[in-house]
């Protein structure tokens, strides 16, 4: 199988393992046990930019807006997206 590129990351024999989160609610719709579960697959890849934006996000949602902050930003640096940059204008805004 040859590599192909997602998200800006190579997938295929002899990359870095590549996390797909399957969108289904694992978490029982409680974002302190989503939180939990993102902080898990931050761990074993703290370089996704997908995975810092939602490891973020949600403690934006829970608005612990101090510790949404380092995630976001390195999200951002890794992957400059609308949704994230709204984001980190929010935090601005709300401090």
């Amino acid at each position: 199988m040859s590599a192909f590129e997602i998200n800006g990351r190579m997938v295929g024999e002899g990359c870095v393992p590549y996390i797909v989160a399957e969108g289904c609610d694992n978490h029982m719709g409680d974002l302190d046990v989503a939180k939990e579960q993102i902080d898990k697959a931050v761990d074993k890849l703290p370089e996704d930019p997908f995975l810092l934006f939602i490891a973020g996000k949600i403690r934006f949602l829970l608005k612990d807006y101090d510790c949404a902050k380092p995630f976001l930003i390195k999200s951002y640096e890794g992957d400059k997206n609308s949704e994230c940059e709204n984001l980190l204008i929010s935090l601005v805004l709300l401090q």
